[in-house]
């Protein structure tokens, strides 16, 4: 069951529900500009990836990158975006620093941005206590569905801070992971393998 939050108060006491439960889905707002939102059409694609010649773990072999010979119509090259094995991009605007951490042993998937001021606030990183804004959406590889939290640290930047742009309606895929952007909904990435993701906006969040 899916609940739709626009930031009316009736709509945020059912949320909390959702989240006791894993499951959130926040949608809405008005279509913005392109100066101002994230958006276009959202593309899944998935990559096959061949055996490579040196023995790999399930893990290794799962976030591998597709070769360019293979990559899908609309997909960029993982390979501009790769620092150290992890790969990292930002939205067109700046207001989405995201990454895949493929490089660790549970694999990460997340972004750094500004939420919805409707969503619901979550412990904060370092007070569990205390209860505050989020600054980060985050899924992992374990089968965990995705999750708003508060990050002190900036793990979805490089440690140069200067991510390339993936352009509106491209494709990152790397192992069952794709992430797209898109002006109208935002930044989207997706777990083939888990079938988890996330959509988020200034002005909207869907969590799945």
């Amino acid at each position: 069951m899916a609940l739709t939050w626009n930031g009316r108060p009736p709509l945020v006491k059912s949320t909390v529900v959702v989240l006791t439960v894993g499951v959130l889905c926040l949608t809405g707002c008005d279509r913005s500009t392109s100066s101002t939102d994230d958006a276009s059409a959202t593309v899944t694609v998935t990559t096959t990836v061949g055996q490579s010649a040196a023995p790999t773990s399930p893990v290794e072999a799962d976030m591998a990158e597709p070769s360019s010979s293979k990559l899908a119509s609309g997909a960029v090259n993982p390979a501009d975006y790769a620092v150290g094995g992890n790969y990292y991009f930002t939205s067109p605007s700046g207001k989405w620093q995201c990454a895949i951490l493929a490089a660790q042993p549970d694999s990460e998937t997340g972004c750094h941005g500004h939420f919805p001021d409707f969503v619901p606030r979550v412990p904060g990183s370092g007070a569990p206590e205390v209860m505050v804004a989020p600054n980060a959406v985050v899924m992992s590889t374990r089968n965990q569905k995705a999750m708003l939290i508060s990050m002190g640290d900036a793990r979805f930047y490089p440690e140069s801070r200067n991510s390339r742009p993936l352009p509106y309606g491209r494709t990152l895929t790397v192992g069952p992971i794709t992430c797209t952007i898109a002006e109208a909904t935002g930044v989207s990435c997706d777990d083939t393998k888990t079938d988890h993701g996330f959509t988020v906006s200034e002005t909207a969040v869907t969590l799945r």
